[in-house]
This record gives structure tokens, C-alpha cells and sequence, in this order.
């Protein structure tokens, strides 16, 4: 059976040595999922990294994910609302009656 190829994404956040958090995008080919991340991995951008790989399609906008880094990056949690998420009533929480 002859081997069919097809063409995937990696996208990587990785972070350089100074610590600012990078994005980059490569194309590798490979037979299945599985051998694409294997092929991402060899060829990352960095020693730590974290990568995500989808097949290539027609639909997807190239940069996406870096853009979504980009908005993550702009935000941030002060104490106050980190206190606030976990204030500790957990409404959800079903409490043991003991008995």
C-alpha cells in the first residue's frame, strides 16, 4: 500500500532564554497524527516547548493561535479577583451529613 502523506500544522509556545514567551508555526508531513507530533517535536523551536498539530485545512486561519496568545498575554488576574474565583463557597460542593 503506498504511503499517503498529508500536510499538518504545528503550532509551538515555547519560551527563549531572557523568559518572553514565543509563538511559531511550521508544516510537516506525515501519514497520521501520531507522526506528525513525533516530526513537530524533532523540529521545535526550543528544548521546552508545548505544541499543538492539526491537519491543514482550507477553513483555518493561519496565526490563529498566536493571536490567542497574544489576547492571553494582555490579560492578567489581580490578587482581588483571584480572591473572588476562589473565595471558597463552593455552591456545588454536596457536604458529607454524616450519617
Amino acid at each position: 500500500m503506498a504511503r499517503t502523506d498529508k500536510v499538518w500544522i504545528a503550532h509551538y509556545i515555547y519560551a527563549t532564554a531572557d523568559g518572553e514567551t514565543c509563538t511559531a508555526m511550521k508544516s510537516v508531513t506525515a501519514p497520521t497524527h501520531a507522526l506528525a507530533m513525533a516530526a513537530a517535536s524533532r523540529q521545535a523551536p526550543a528544548e521546552e516547548f508545548v505544541v499543538s498539530v492539526h491537519a491543514q485545512s482550507e477553513e483555518q486561519m493561519l496565526g490563529a493561535v498566536r493571536h490567542r496568545v497574544a489576547a492571553l498575554s494582555d490579560r492578567s488576574i489581580d490578587a482581588a479577583t483571584l480572591e473572588a474565583l476562589y473565595d471558597g463557597d463552593d455552591d456545588d460542593e454536596v457536604e458529607d451529613g454524616g450519617g
